[in-house]
């Protein structure tokens, strides 16, 4: 029984020792991992601010938006990225898919929940509070454990995206994209967020408190795609816009800006050229001298 001991120690003991010293390793390059940001104005939000705002456009400004990032991770992605440099606008996507629950399910379903969305969350949140938030406890753990435990790594911040640009012909997905934005696994209407719209307020009051200049931008959206939102997320949606505006906060609703598909890529993103044609009708309603030749029409 004692060599059966020694034996399972010997095959124990070199991992674990391993395993302690990566962890040590990577929380301590992770905590003295600072991020380049040299932008006074940000763009933050899910896939309709990083293929929608063109931020070579915008006077600097930086796309830092990521696809399918809730107003969860964006709290803590300002709340981070504020710790190391002075912001002072932001441009935040706020439209109905926000609003919905399907966006925090993302990270709280197992079917939804992957490690390619768990790494965004691992540097921001300490572990004690990140087994409080409404994240797929099992797939976080595993990340946890492979981004910390297994491997040397120098950089950890993986929730910094950019501008990512759709140059394809328009492709018609509506009935998919509204599926996927606001029915729940029974096959019924998701119910609004209301943990959404928690964070959303604090994203709200801190930019208040840090005197951020905030813009909050409804992109725009296909008539096919506008016609399938539910009605109840479409009226928190135009509840939300009257209560921010009433709150001091910019908010500019484009969702119903553009018809014509020449300028989309699918039902809810713009295409390049819808890109650049819309962020220069933001960066006119912000005042901002243009980069490029001024705002055109909206297309109808």
């Amino acid at each position: 029984m004692r060599s059966f001991l020694t034996i399972l120690m010997g095959f124990c003991v070199p991992p674990l020792i391993w395993c302690t010293a990566m962890a040590l390793w990577n929380v301590h390059t992770m905590r003295q991992e600072t991020l380049r940001l040299p932008a006074r104005t940000v763009a933050m939000g899910d896939s309709h601010i990083s293929n929608d705002i063109d931020a070579d456009l915008l006077a600097g400004a930086r796309n830092i938006a990521l696809p399918a990032e809730p107003y969860l991770l964006t709290w803590y992605k300002l709340k981070q990225i504020t710790t190391h440099h002075r912001i002072d606008t932001l441009l935040l996507g706020f439209s109905p898919n926000n609003l919905s629950d399907k966006d925090l399910a993302l990270f709280r379903e197992d079917t939804w929940a992957t490690e390619r969305l768990m790494v965004r969350i691992y540097p921001l949140v300490p572990f004690c509070e990140a087994l409080r938030l409404p994240l797929h406890r099992q797939t976080y753990l595993r990340t946890l454990f492979m981004r910390l435990c297994t491997w040397p790594r120098t950089a950890h911040a993986e929730y910094i995206g950019s501008f990512a640009p759709l140059k394809v012909p328009y492709h018609p997905d509506a009935g998919s994209t509204l599926k996927r934005h606001f029915e729940d696994n029974a096959g019924q209407v998701a119910p609004v967020s209301d943990v959404g719209i928690a964070y959303l307020d604090s994203i709200v009051l801190r930019c208040r408190r840090d005197s951020m200049v905030l813009y909050l931008v409804g992109t725009p959206l296909h008539p096919t795609y506008r016609r399938g939102i539910p009605p109840a997320l479409m009226a928190e949606y135009d509840a939300l816009k009257h209560k921010y505006v009433a709150w001091g906060v910019q908010v500019l609703d484009h969702i119903n800006l553009y018809n014509t598909d020449s300028l989309f890529a699918n039902s809810d993103h713009l295409n390049a050229a819808g890109a650049r044609s819309f962020t220069r009708l933001v960066s006119a309603e912000m005042g901002r001298p243009p980069i490029a030749p001024g705002p055109p029409h909206p297309v109808h």
